[in-house]
């Protein structure tokens, strides 16, 4: 279940063109990190880096092994790639399985809408904070 979130998350945010406006991201901007790569192949193989609890966040950090496509210049090159992701959540709330972030139930007027698409509600303007449901990713680097 972790392993395949991570591993989702971490193609939204590849292939997001601003990983700021998703509400499972908290880091600071990506840059030109992910830039050029164009397909994203999981290799099927995960591994723990470390983890921690401060008070109700549990930190942990995994790197993730991927084979992409870059597009260099017109040109496709495939490349092995590790990616370090860290991800928090407040541990102290229960993990609800069921939990979908396409279908968010805004908090303020009660309107459904898709949060890979957007954090603020299209129907009455409210910020999406996912932290206290979801894991949020807080870093992504190669390794």
């Amino acid at each position: 279940y972790f392993s395949a979130k991570v591993v989702s998350y971490l193609k939204m945010l590849i292939y997001s063109e601003n990983a700021k406006n998703l509400p499972i991201y908290k880091g600071a901007p990506i840059g030109e990190l992910t830039k050029d790569i164009v397909e994203v192949s999981y290799t099927g193989a995960t591994a723990l880096r470390s983890f921690k609890i401060k008070d109700d966040i549990c930190q942990v950090k995994v790197a993730v092994y991927l084979e992409n496509i870059y597009d260099f210049g017109g040109k496709l090159k495939r490349k092995s790639d590790v990616f370090q992701v860290t991800l928090e959540k407040n541990i102290s709330k229960p993990i609800d399985y069921f939990f979908s972030i396409k279908k968010i139930l805004c908090k303020g007027c009660g309107d459904s809408f898709d949060a890979t698409k957007q954090r603020e509600c299209p129907s009455c303007g409210r910020l999406y904070e996912i932290e206290d449901e979801e894991w949020i990713v807080v870093d992504i680097r190669k390794a």
